[in-house]
């Protein structure tokens, strides 16, 4: 008999590491945000 092999692992692996990025890119955005944030309270004090 042949024997069929399931490809459970690879589907477990593609989930992590799409968990992963997703991570990755939520910190990236968190930091692009709070870097943002302070330019512009910097351009608000600087016209005052």
């Amino acid at each position: 008999m042949k024997y069929i092999k399931t490809k459970r692992t690879q589907s477990g692996r593609t989930l992590i590491m799409t968990m992963v990025v997703i991570a990755v890119i939520g910190i990236l955005a968190e930091v692009a945000l709070l870097s943002y944030e302070g330019f512009v309270v910097q351009e608000q004090v600087i016209k005052k």
